[in-house]
This record gives structure tokens, C-alpha cells and sequence, in this order.
């Protein structure tokens, strides 16, 4: 991974991941510690939040597929070593918030996500992803 391409977004828009029964199976060990450390990450990250929460759905019988996903984000984290949540002090205090549903969009149960982000001068103070 120390030489792969950067990206510019942690997964491909309108891309759904799936079950892949037919995919090549790969060891659940190494993808577990993989979805781990990007769930650690995600407490100062939460741009990779949404994409992280798919991929870890699949963590009983991953494929190369999902694999494939997961290093997505990890070459889009090698891209963006510099984002991350800063509070200005000082700064504007002005509260944005965002919110999105997805409805029956998940195509093997068809149940909705949704979710909301705050933020608080320019920092996320509350976010939350729901299946």
C-alpha cells in the first residue's frame, strides 16, 4: 500500500456493495484488522465514517471485492493525511447541520440508511450513520 495511488474520495459514488457469493474468498483475520484500524480512525475522521460502515458489514466471509473497498479508503487516507477536525478558537460560532436518507437503498434486505452531521465552527461536534 506504500505505493499505491492516492484517491479522492473513500469510495466510488453510487457504488453498492454486496454480498458477493460468488467472489474469492480472503482471510477474515487480515481484513477484521484492517476495518479495526479504520474504525479507530473514524473518532477523527469521520469523513470515512459512512464508507467504513459498509465495508464492515461483510466481515464474517469477505471477498476481494471487499477488500478491494477497504484499500480504497485506505489510499484515500494516504491522499489526506492533513484533514482532520480543528476547532478555531475564536472562530465564527456558527451550527450547520446536514442530514441524508437513503430510502430501501440497501439492495440484499432493502432497508434505509440515514444520518446527520452538526458542526460548530467549522467542526463536527455530533455525526451518526444508521442502517
Amino acid at each position: 500500500m506504500s505505493e499505491s495511488t492516492r484517491v479522492s474520495s473513500p469510495i466510488v459514488s453510487g457504488f453498492k456493495i454486496s454480498r458477493d457469493v460468488n467472489g474469492i474468498a480472503m482471510d477474515d483475520t487480515y481484513y477484521k484488522k484492517i476495518v479495526g484500524s479504520l474504525m479507530y480512525l473514524t473518532a477523527t475522521r469521520p469523513d470515512i465514517m459512512f464508507s467504513v460502515s459498509l465495508i464492515s458489514r461483510y466481515m464474517s466471509k469477505p471477498t476481494k471485492l471487499h477488500l478491494q473497498a477497504a484499500k480504497r479508503i485506505l489510499r484515500y487516507l494516504k491522499g489526506t493525511t492533513s484533514h482532520g477536525i480543528f476547532y478555531k478558537k475564536g472562530g465564527e460560532e456558527d451550527l450547520l447541520a446536514f442530514t441524508d436518507s437513503d430510502y430501501a437503498g440497501d439492495e440484499e434486505d432493502s432497508k434505509s440508511t440515514s444520518g446527520y452531521v452538526f458542526l460548530f465552527s467549522s467542526g463536527a461536534v455530533s455525526w451518526m450513520s444508521k442502517k
